[in-house]
């Protein structure tokens, strides 16, 4: 099985993805910090998979911007919400 090695979201890594509607990165084995800014940006997405990862931490707002988000998804992923 292939394996990505993603580990590190920059914030606004996903600026100018304007029509993106969903977002998988299941298996990339996230270890960054989600942000207020990390999904900035991303106006229509409408799911977001972070599966297998180990994201220390979750900004309080940093879906807030996601308007049209219905499933986020963690799945065996280990997360402290702040």
């Amino acid at each position: 099985m292939w394996e990505s090695g993603v580990a590190i979201i920059e914030d606004g890594a996903f600026s100018g993805m304007t029509n993106l509607k969903s977002l998988d990165m299941m298996d990339c084995h996230v270890t960054s910090k989600v942000t207020n800014f990390t999904f900035s940006g991303l106006k229509l997405v409408e799911t977001i998979d972070l599966g297998m990862s180990e994201i220390p931490s979750v900004d309080v707002g940093a879906f807030r911007e996601l308007a049209k988000l219905q499933v986020g998804a963690f799945r065996q992923t280990f997360v402290s919400i702040l």
